[in-house]
């Protein structure tokens, strides 16, 4: 696997512990903001570039400044093909994808951590030929348009009720 750990001790520990893994010690941003080190603030193993949109109840107990860099710059270093992406980047969704070419790398499946407090994430996804399947905690599964995975009818009903029509 490909792993981008951002907090120097937790990137140490994917090392020693996934013997296989390739890991970045980076933070993956928008190709406006890559190359450049960016504040980085830290709730235990929780961080996030912007504290504002981090998970609810995430408290910052203090900030380091890491590198950042773009996905696509990541993989093409890893030389890795893909067939999952998971991205849990504390609301900086939309900057981490603006930097990963969906028709280069068209993973099978994306897990994308979602609060939905609106549906930017989402829309951006459908307009690069993804659709949702599953609702799981605080994930949205997506595959390709084109694929023949269905969401079950449990499936359809949370995806309505947490994307469409916004109950808690």
């Amino acid at each position: 696997g490909v792993l981008v750990e951002p907090q120097p001790d937790l990137a140490a520990f994917l090392v020693t512990m996934r013997k296989t893994a390739k890991v970045f010690p980076v933070a993956c941003t928008s190709p406006d903001n890559a190359g450049q080190m960016m504040s980085l603030h830290v709730d235990g193993a929780r961080s996030g570039l912007d504290r504002d949109r981090m998970a609810p109840g995430s408290q910052a107990a203090y900030t380091i400044a890491v590198p950042t860099r773009t996905l696509d710059s990541v993989l093409e270093e890893a030389q890795a093909p893909i067939d999952l992406l998971s991205v849990d980047v504390e609301g900086h969704e939309l900057e981490v994808l603006s930097g990963f070419d969906f028709q280069r790398w068209q993973p099978l499946l994306l897990l994308i951590e979602d609060h939905v407090g609106t549906l930017q994430t989402h829309r951006f996804l459908k307009a690069r030929g993804y659709r949702l399947i599953r609702r799981f905690g605080n994930n949205g599964w997506y595959v390709s348009s084109e694929s023949k995975a269905k969401a079950s009818a449990g499936d359809r009903f949370e995806i309505l009720r947490k994307y469409y029509l916004a109950l808690p």
